[in-house]
């Protein structure tokens, strides 16, 4: 009898959704974007590079004059006639699922400067830098809000007595500020997409479904819960989402590029299981 054998056939990758980030807008209490001399989209920019870092998303571009300078500039070169066989097809560009729409609600930057008791003319200047953004996920399909994150990223700095009144921020801290801010929400929204969940525990060990560039850091502390039943609106029946019971607080204490490894601070008031979910 002749021997057979079975290949091991890969394990089918999961398609990630597909997303844009849509250039950064601003609203009247934002009026300083444009006497301070900074670009909005560093908005737009870095939550790109932390919505990509974390691995759970495919990205696309949707910058209009970038895609018309590459992009579609390529595509027009293929049709030319000058190219190879293989080249790129003109008008295929993909369409995503989700867009991210970043607004700005509110921006500052600017000093006060406060007078020393005592010493005329001595002040001591504060610094005080405001970034309030607003993100909308919309599903391209339907248009619907599926998400809207708000984040504020606040730098203070108080320097020492000075003459007069005179000083301004750093001319990093535009780039700090948005550095805060994008990056505290690509990780509401990756949060909102995919919830941190527990793969599975090993002793006092607790594996969760996040790596790096996924918002979690080793030396953070996050509270368990532990998933029930599903809640279904007896009106509608739409999902509300599951009942869940606090188990307790647990401590991340290694990040790996794939998952990362948390354990329990102090005592937990049940056992962890495959799909409890971390906030």
């Amino acid at each position: 009898m002749a021997a057979s054998s079975v290949s091991a056939q890969p394990a089918e990758q999961p398609t990630l959704p597909s997303v844009a980030v849509y250039p950064t807008d601003s609203g009247p209490s934002a009026r300083g974007l444009g006497t301070a001399r900074v670009d909005p989209q560093d908005i737009s920019r870095r939550l790109e590079v932390a919505l990509r870092a974390s691995r759970r998303f495919r990205m696309f571009e949707r910058n209009s004059e970038l895609l018309a300078t590459t992009v579609l500039r390529e595509q027009a070169f293929a049709t030319s006639g000058l190219a190879a066989g293989n080249a790129a097809e003109f008008g295929k560009l993909h369409n995503v699922q989700l867009i991210v729409v970043p607004y700005v609600t509110e921006f500052s930057l600017g000093s006060t400067f406060a007078e020393i008791d005592g010493f005329p003319g001595r002040f001591v200047r504060t610094d005080r830098s405001v970034l309030r953004l607003t993100a909308k996920v919309l599903d391209t399909t339907t248009g619907e809000i599926k998400y809207q994150i708000e984040t504020t990223g606040e730098i203070t700095r108080r320097g020492g007595p000075q003459s007069g009144r005179s000083g301004a921020p750093a001319p990093e801290t535009w780039q700090q500020l948005v550095d805060q801010t994008a990056q505290t929400a690509a990780e509401k929204i990756i949060n909102a997409v995919f919830p941190i969940l527990v793969i599975r525990t090993d002793g006092r060990q607790i594996f969760l479904n996040r790596g790096e560039g996924g918002g979690v850091r080793v030396g953070e502390t996050r509270e368990l819960f532990q998933a029930g039943e599903a809640l279904i609106d007896p009106s509608t029946g739409e999902s509300l989402g599951a009942a869940e019971t606090p188990l307790g607080r647990v401590r991340v204490i290694r990040v790996t590029p794939r998952f990362s490894v948390a354990e329990p601070v102090g005592t937990l008031t049940g056992q962890p299981q495959s799909g409890d979910v971390v906030r």
